[in-house]
């Protein structure tokens, strides 16, 4: 950060407000141009107390934090103000507060402007980047961006950007317009494209064990001052823009701007990279994105898309098992839209973050059910939260699409009549005798372990029966209790009943300090487990421990039982919307197929229905005569007194591969 830049001139004035505001007993002094080391050094002496604030690139900080690729995407935001807004709002609150997770606490996020492409060449379309070789920085979304652009991405160091222009090493690059008038870009390429494709970001951030020897006030001052000043800097930044294009324009460069039409055939070329890189960058910040952008568009009266709500965890430790369900959804609308979507309209998206919590699952039910353009609800994850909107369903008449939560009462209203909840998935009714049986085909002397929530209260009794009608009795009920993560107790419990098998019904958050206890346990004990553990990254926390321990759980859906032809059009139109394989994805198959799945059924059902009035839409779904799925060809899959469409001859054991793919077990399903 040169001193004089307009970075450097905000961060000046930053140290001089909180002097003057706190009359001299705070002091902020400014070190520009990497004086105390390169950004990560300075970002390691932050997260070490050796250094108080820091002004860091999100594309190097990213190395620490990867959500912080969030302003890399390129194509992703329709202008600059769009840009500011999320970064000012809940997108950007949600990315600095994951700074936590490094030791630092975010306040506001400042920038260098937005990169522009310059080239040899007038660049208007994405062929103009066949087979040019372009300088980008060591980032996996930069590099893909311009790999699938036809271009050659080559990682170069900053500092060497000119002299490897001049010696052709690469010929084009992408960078704010500060950056290329500073470094003499200018004057080794011959073409500017203003394209604002992306932002070259900072983040000010501050260190979390210098604000704990602050008082509360003087915190506050900090983190407001920061953002108080970030318009400022931004507005000296676009200043600035406009003398910096006057001496790049000076300089002989020829410069166009990327039209509208322009802009929107790079966004639909890159458009896949938000979808392939939301696990990493977050489901919940992907999500926010979408869903303000909705709002906009819905005040300015654009749209003609017909739109399905979700509404699931996409977040902390289950967002893996949300985001399966909203890829599967999104797959399933990509194909129907590329086939003409749905009386003549598109499908459209609009994900709601419920952490998990069924307060704010009952909220954002009711906020879609408002929306006339959304036509039915999908959900979710969490079996609490979504027996709570299968009420609300009833209650505001708009179809639910349930694709993972498992608790019968979901869909088996017996004081309803004409229900609007419709689901594919387990039903915990079928499941729990489903998992005994599996469980008594490896051993004879059963301990029952559930979480001490609704979900685990309501699973013992169908667990419990069935161990009756089998003529047995578990040797141990065992109770896991939210955020309990020493199970020494639970280990001798376990030794002193004698158990030989375990059925396990918990959920993400503590099954990975328990099946690591577990792996210790002499001897260790085959477990078979309901499919909660598998909502977050329980594989990539317990590999190690997985080797020692014979797990297996329920399952719905794997490639390896599908029809061929249908899984190899799925792995086309999944790699056309996602730029990946679908044998490389980890996510739960089992939510993406089912969400997969009910899309496609919804769309024949207002296909049949012949609009897109909801009662109409419910009534359609119960007499849909049949349909090839994914996962099964059913024959129907609703009916008036059946709203599940799978049942126990659907459920099957599986297990993690040596890679943490999900396959099914060997030895087969239990009888």
């Amino acid at each position: 950060m040169p001193q004089d830049s307009a970075m450097g001139v905000a961060a000046e004035r930053f140290a001089q407000t909180i002097g003057s505001q706190t009359h001299g007993a705070l002091r902020v002094d400014v070190f520009p141009e990497g004086q105390l080391g390169n950004d990560l050094k300075m970002a390691e002496m932050a997260r070490d107390g050796e250094l108080d604030i820091v002004l860091i690139p999100t594309a190097k900080m990213s190395i620490l934090l990867p959500a912080l690729q969030y302003v890399d995407l390129p194509f992703y935001f329709s202008s600059p103000d769009m840009l500011y807004r999320m970064l000012d709002g809940e997108p950007g609150q949600l990315l600095l507060s994951k700074l936590h997770a490094v030791g630092l606490v975010g306040a506001t996020f400042w920038g260098n402007g937005f990169k522009q492409f310059t080239a040899n060449r007038s660049i208007h379309t994405p062929e103009d980047f066949h087979d040019l070789k372009v300088r980008v920085m060591q980032s996996r979304l930069i590099m893909d961006q311009y790999a699938d652009l036809g271009a050659k991405p080559i990682p170069i160091e900053f500092r060497e950007i000119r002299q490897a222009l001049a010696d052709g090493v690469v010929e084009a690059q992408e960078n704010p317009l500060s950056a290329i008038a500073a470094m003499g870009i200018h004057q080794v390429q011959s073409h500017l494209t203003l394209s604002d494709h992306a932002y070259l970001a900072y983040v000010l951030a501050i260190s979390e064990t210098l604000l704990a020897r602050l008082p509360h006030v003087q915190q506050t001052l900090l983190l407001e001052t920061a953002k108080t000043i970030t318009p400022f800097q931004r507005e000296e930044t676009a200043r600035r823009e406009e003398q910096f294009l006057q001496q790049i324009r000076q300089a002989g460069v020829r410069i166009n701007r990327l039209t509208e039409q322009e802009r929107a055939v790079f966004t639909r070329k890159l458009r896949h990279l938000s979808l392939q890189f939301e696990e990493v960058i977050g489901s919940d910040i992907i999500s926010k994105t979408e869903e303000l952008l909705f709002n906009w568009q819905s005040r300015q009266g654009k749209g003609n898309e017909i739109v399905v709500g979700l509404d699931t965890a996409l977040s902390q430790t289950r967002a893996r098992a949300g985001l399966a369900i909203k890829q599967g959804a999104r797959l399933a609308m990509h194909e129907i839209n590329q086939a003409g979507g749905v009386l003549g309209r598109p499908l459209a998206l609009l994900a709601f973050d419920d952490m998990a919590i069924p307060t704010r699952g009952v909220d954002h039910f009711r906020f879609l059910a408002k929306q006339d353009a959304v036509v039915a609800i999908l959900g979710g994850t969490n079996s609490p939260v979504v027996l709570a909107q299968s009420e609300l369903a009833d209650e505001l008449k708009i179809p639910f699409l349930v694709a993972r939560a498992a608790a019968a009462g979901v869909v088996e209203h017996t004081d309803r009549l004409s229900p609007f909840s419709f689901r594919i998935s387990a039903n915990d009714r079928l499941a729990g005798p489903f998992l005994v049986d599996a469980a008594l085909a490896k051993g004879s002397r059963v301990a029952l372990v559930l979480e001490e929530t609704a979900w685990g209260r309501n699973m013992l009794p169908h667990l419990q029966n069935h161990c009756k009608q089998r003529n047995i009795t578990p040797v141990l009920v065992a109770w896991i209790n939210r955020g309990e993560h020493d199970f020494t107790t639970h280990m001798q419990a376990m030794r002193d009943s004698g158990a030989d098998v375990v059925v396990l019904v918990v959920n993400a958050d503590e099954s990975v300090s328990w099946l690591q206890a577990v792996a210790i346990h002499k001897p260790t004990l085959p477990i078979v487990s309901h499919w909660g553990i598998i909502g977050g990254d329980f594989f990539a926390k317990t590999r190690h421990a997985l080797d020692k321990v014979e797990l297996t759980f329920l399952q719905t859906f794997s490639p390896a039982r599908a029809q061929e032809a249908r899984l190899r059009a799925l792995q086309k139109s999944y790699g056309d919307l996602f730029g990946a394989g679908f044998q490389d994805m980890t996510l739960p198959l089992s939510g993406f197929a089912q969400a997969y799945d009910l899309v496609h059924l919804l769309a024949r059902a207002i296909h049949q229905a012949g609009t897109t009035n909801r009662q109409a839409i419910r009534d359609a779904l119960e007499h849909i005569a049949d349909y090839k799925g994914l996962i099964k060809d059913y024959h129907p899959p609703f009916t008036s007194d059946r709203h599940d469409a799978l049942d126990r001859n659907d459920y099957f054991m599986a297990r993690f591969d040596a890679s943490g793919h999900i396959v099914p077990q060997l030895s087969g399903a239990p009888p």
